[in-house]
């Protein structure tokens, strides 16, 4: 390392304009034997892509974060998996306000069927039955899916799943 920045601060010094730099092959700490499954979430597009290994197999629209919320970027993971999922009111004084402070699993549950807890706080990818913001930037910062789909992908990643959520 220390011999290529000595070598450009040279070739500054000399008003060069090339410069032959050390490189060395590196191989990777993951295969596509050993990788795994992992979301990839990209909010420019809305979509959710599962990949194994280095292949995305599927993909789905989701809703991310509304005007004035965050959907957080970064690498996250799978924390926890629950079907039937009770919802506990984030916000009673804030945007939750005049809503209840608990919704127990059934029809009326803003998670749907489905929730994979991520370790970013409060942040989950959860069935949805307002089909009409998937797509759209429509959540708290939760990341939204049809319920078909969720339940889809429930089964297909288990807890410990990286999750990439990029811009």
């Amino acid at each position: 390392m220390q011999e290529g920045v000595d070598r450009v601060t040279q070739a500054l010094e000399r008003h060069a304009s090339r410069v032959r730099l050390p490189v060395r092959a590196v191989e990777p700490k993951a295969t596509d034997e050993t990788l795994g499954s992992t979301i990839v979430v990209d909010i420019s597009e809305n979509r959710l892509y599962l990949y194994d290994g280095f292949r995305a197999v599927k993909q789905y629209n989701v809703a991310t974060a509304a005007e004035g919320f965050v959907t957080p970027l970064g690498s996250w993971s799978i924390v926890n998996k629950v079907e039937n999922p009770s919802w506990t009111n984030p916000d009673p004084t804030g945007w939750g306000a005049g809503m209840p402070a608990y919704i127990p699993p059934g029809p009326d549950n803003p998670l749907g069927t489905r929730a994979l807890y991520l370790n970013a706080p409060g942040i989950r990818i959860h069935g949805t039955t307002n089909v009409d913001s998937i797509g759209t930037y429509a959540s708290h910062g939760c990341i939204r899916m049809l319920m078909p789909d969720v339940e889809e992908l429930y089964p297909l990643v288990p807890i410990g799943t990286p999750v990439l959520v990029k811009a």
